[in-house]
């Protein structure tokens, strides 16, 4: 199957616009940062771009005092296990007007039992105010400030460098999933007695419209997080020999489930998974690093793409059930 960039455009669009990706990157996201000055700073470090000057402020103590985060997007509080004391804590949250509680983040760090878990998660829901991040090192805090950032993590990761590979990785990982799981059961058709060739057959356009405009899509957020321009022919003819290789193993996946049963689909997800990972990994090397991968490690990273398919992936109990017992490949 051959494209050119007004079919990639074309499969594109029917998904999704370039307003869609637009719009992820469209707000104004800013951080402050509050409490543990060793903490703060140790993070700031690693989210902040270099040479920027940052300012740890104190934990507020009264309502006045907390006018200081209202230029803010979020406040982070750093503080640790040690003073997460309810009392403490609670005179630290009633200080913090209620319009402005959805703003605070607190990030906790240090190894923490259950129960005081427990109890402080609780204090902060009755509070209405997000659960605190707990987190032991510098390295996975991003990748937990993520998943509270919510679709504002797309703008802040554009203007924060340090949530760019953990944002990156993330999509990677969850594109690359849901399209194999895409190609897992558009081919559950071709598996059915009598019918199944001739049902396998109608599935296959529609699951490679979707596949290509989830990897396009992917493709783009990268170069967005890592400061490209929203440009769709711009990054296309950029990413050419990335996304045309990854058509390639799409057309292998059909070929191949034609001629191995009940393993057909596994190997096709696969495939999908791998691909896709190829794009979004490849695309990352290059906003980041300005950098074409050769084709050796490209396909390096396609195999060690399913291996992960099979180990994590494949590994769940829906999969198992429907497949049986995992084969060593």
């Amino acid at each position: 199957m051959n494209f050119n960039l007004k079919d990639l455009f074309n499969i594109f669009k029917s998904q999704f616009s370039i307003k869609d990706v637009e719009n992820e990157f469209n707000n104004s996201v800013t951080f402050e940062f509050f409490g543990d000055e060793p903490s703060a700073l140790a993070v700031a470090e690693i989210l902040m771009p270099e040479n920027e000057e940052v300012n740890i402020n104190h934990f507020p103590t009264s309502s006045s005092e907390c006018s200081r985060i209202t230029n803010s997007t979020f406040s982070l509080f750093f503080t640790d296990t040690a003073i997460m004391d309810i009392d403490g804590i609670s005179k630290v949250l009633r200080s913090i007007p209620i319009n402005l509680r959805k703003k605070v983040i607190f990030c906790v760090k240090g190894e923490a039992e259950p129960i005081q878990v427990e109890n402080v998660n609780s204090l902060f829901s009755k509070m209405a105010m997000k659960k605190p991040i707990w987190y032991k090192t510098e390295s996975n805090f991003c990748e937990k400030l993520i998943k509270y950032l919510g679709r504002n993590v797309f703008s802040a990761a554009r203007l924060y460098p340090g949530l760019r590979d953990s944002l990156s990785d993330s999509l990677i990982f969850n594109i690359s999933r849901d399209n194999a799981g895409i190609a897992l059961v558009s081919s559950i058709p071709a598996e059915a007695p009598i019918i199944g060739p001739v049902a396998g057959l109608f599935a296959v356009p529609g699951e490679t419209v979707i596949l290509t405009a989830n990897q396009i899509r992917l493709a783009m957020r990268i170069a967005a997080i890592y400061g490209a321009e929203i440009d769709f022919f711009a990054r296309m003819a950029e990413l050419w020999p990335i996304l045309a290789g990854a058509f390639g193993w799409k057309t292998f996946a059909r070929t191949v489930c034609g001629f191995i049963p009940v393993a057909g689909p596994a190997i096709k997800a696969s495939i999908a998974f791998g691909g896709s990972y190829v794009v979004g990994t490849a695309a990352k090397k290059y906003y980041r690093d300005k950098k074409l991968l050769t084709t050796k490690e490209l396909k390096d990273i396609y195999s060690f793409a399913k291996r992960q398919f099979f180990d994590k992936i494949l590994h769940s109990d829906f999969i198992k059930k429907m497949f049986g017992r995992r084969k060593k490949h």
